[in-house]
């Protein structure tokens, strides 16, 4: 038996279910029944399918392993509610949470990761996150004399980071101060999800608290992937006070993402071009038409925003003569086919001024 679990236990973590199946049949098949261990195996990999949690497959597989009298334990219960917790747009978050009630009333051991799994389902939760719910289960936790661990922290910062309009941001960083003085090390998820959340506090983005958490994040060895990149752009497209300070280091984490060969979305791009948008009139093109460069060369691929922000800047340069008018030219055709992409009351004065460089007939033919 002791071979198999070697086996089925990395299949599981990585869900892949298919693979535990075919399995355990390679067990039936040597005369070894399936027992809580094998069936809580089943309920892990149906729950961590990269494709999503298969909540409705887990729990059948749960109801099979009562049927032939195996009892459930506090693993395979956490299985289950996790798979509840990872199912498509957080639809089964209450399912989630009749499962842990559930094992509850059956007297069932509870731990931290059952606790964890709960709160998890609460901050994925359809229609936003159940914060309020997510801090009452971590407070349950502990009055239960469960010691939260790093996981347990940063599935409640997450909850709270993903409240409405960034609402509690502050409660957040109270939760991270806690963590850290416990001894435990967030993760780039717990510090991601904070970035995010200070970018949409509802008294305004707080992009330079934004910039030192990116920073306390690296300088404790935790290294920034794309999806982190892609918060601190957020936030910084979001500051309500611009200037050459914000421009300044918008450029630098933009192309220290690039030297670091992180591929950023569009979306990230984007949110560059929206802060170089309001750098310096004369230097703002220059920068823009860079980040533009490299997106067509490298990727992602410009999209309908990406092309309005473009022309926006352009249409802004001191000197629009020749070289600027054939280039917003250029960018205009390219935008043509881009879905969603307005090319009228936006850039009536962008026409205004290739008529005025002599391009009078292709800002006709251009923009309606």
């Amino acid at each position: 038996m002791k071979q198999y679990t070697k086996i089925l236990t990395p299949f599981a973590d990585k869900g892949k279910w298919k693979s535990v199946l075919e399995v355990i049949q390679e067990m039936r098949a040597e005369g070894l029944e399936p027992n809580e261990f094998t069936c809580t195996c089943v309920i892990t990999a149906l729950a961590n399918n990269p494709e999503g949690g298969l909540a409705d497959a887990a729990e059948e597989a749960f109801e099979q392993m009562r049927s032939t009298g195996i009892r459930p334990t506090t693993m395979s219960y956490t299985a289950l509610i996790t798979a509840m917790a990872n199912a498509h747009g957080g639809k089964k978050w209450k399912d989630a949470e009749r499962i842990f009630q559930e094992m509850v009333a059956e007297g069932i051991a509870l731990d931290v990761q059952a606790f964890t799994a709960l709160i998890t389902a609460y901050e994925k939760a359809a229609g936003g996150s159940q914060w309020e719910k997510a801090l009452r289960s971590f407070q349950q936790m502990r009055d239960a004399g469960i010691k939260p661990n790093d996981v347990a922290y940063t599935a409640l910062i997450t909850a709270l980071a993903k409240a409405l309009k960034g609402s509690q941001w502050k409660l957040a960083l109270n939760f991270l101060r806690e963590m850290q003085e416990a001894g435990l090390k967030p993760s780039i998820l717990t510090y991601t999800g904070l970035i995010a959340a200070v970018g949409n506090a509802p008294e305004g983005s707080q992009w330079k608290l934004a910039i030192n958490l990116f920073e306390k994040m690296e300088s404790e060895g935790v290294r920034a992937d794309a999806i982190a990149y892609s918060a601190l752009f957020s936030a910084l497209s979001k500051a309500k006070a611009r200037g050459k300070e914000l421009s300044q280091k918008a450029e630098k984490y933009f192309w220290k993402m690039d030297s670091e060969d992180i591929l950023p979305d569009v979306r990230t791009c984007n949110s560059f071009l929206r802060v170089m948008k309001q750098a310096p009139k004369r230097d703002q093109w220059q920068k823009m038409e860079r980040c533009y460069n490299m997106m067509t060369s490298e990727g992602p691929e410009p999209n309908a925003e990406t092309y309005t922000l473009l022309l926006f800047s352009i249409g802004n340069a001191p000197d629009f003569t020749g070289p600027f008018a054939k280039r917003a030219v250029e960018l205009l055709i390219c935008a043509r086919g881009k879905r969603g992409f307005a090319n009228s009351k936006k850039h009536a004065r962008l026409k205004h001024l290739l008529a005025k460089a002599g391009m009078k007939a292709e800002a006709e033919d251009l923009i309606e």
